[in-house]
């Protein structure tokens, strides 16, 4: 017998970045290939702080194929602000809560500042970061701790403005073919550990469920 359980018609777009959004593009990387990106899915208004839009699936085919029936689905998400910022992030929804929610720590960093991009692939909550630099003072690097109270949930990123970090910002400009430690916590209280060894044209981890201890 088919089933008879009804589909979801929208999903939810939430702005917590504290600036006003002017434009809102969701896409996958099959969609930007074939140039089915770019729609504004603000339309001609605008998405205040705080608020919430439902955003139709009946408006947005190619979105509703994937959201709905393709399990797993990594989609980017690309904002802009009033006030020139721009923010990104990747989202993997969420069959029981179709939200995608813009934070501050999306933002994109002006031209000229380095960051450190850090991925949560696996599939809980990473509350602790610590990037090990080789040299350093172990105790020193434990004090420093990168997401400073922020929350890395499955599936987000988080861009470190490098600028802050004055010992890691001094590391990465050595291009040093050196390996550093990256350890994390997750919200159960355990520990995720890799060796990673920096491209220094494209600063980015990638924490998994593979980084399990």
């Amino acid at each position: 017998m088919p089933s008879t359980e009804s589909k979801p018609a929208y999903f939810a777009v939430t702005n917590s970045t504290g600036s006003t959004l002017k434009y809102l593009d969701i896409s996958t990387t099959d969609m930007r290939a074939v140039g089915a990106h770019g729609k504004n899915l603000l339309g001609q208004t605008v998405l205040k702080p705080g608020e919430s839009r439902d955003i139709p699936f009946s408006d947005n085919p190619d979105l509703k194929s994937i959201i709905l029936y393709r399990y797993g689905a990594l989609l980017q998400v690309d904002a802009k602000a009033e006030n020139g910022q721009l923010f990104s992030l990747e989202w993997r929804p969420d069959g029981n809560s179709l939200q995608v929610e813009i934070q501050p720590k999306h933002v994109i960093r002006q031209q000229g500042e380095r960051t450190l991009k850090v991925t949560n692939d696996g599939e809980y909550t990473l509350l602790e970061v610590y990037i090990l630099i080789p040299g350093k003072n172990v105790e020193s690097d434990y004090s420093m701790e990168i997401l400073q109270g922020q929350v890395l949930a499955s599936g987000e990123s988080i861009l470190v403005d490098l600028s802050k970090w004055p010992y890691m910002q001094s590391f990465f400009k050595t291009n040093d073919r050196e390996i550093v430690a990256v350890e994390a916590c997750d919200e159960d209280g355990y520990a995720l550990f890799q060796y990673w060894l920096p491209d220094y044209e494209n600063l980015e981890i990638t924490l998994s469920d593979w980084d399990y201890l």
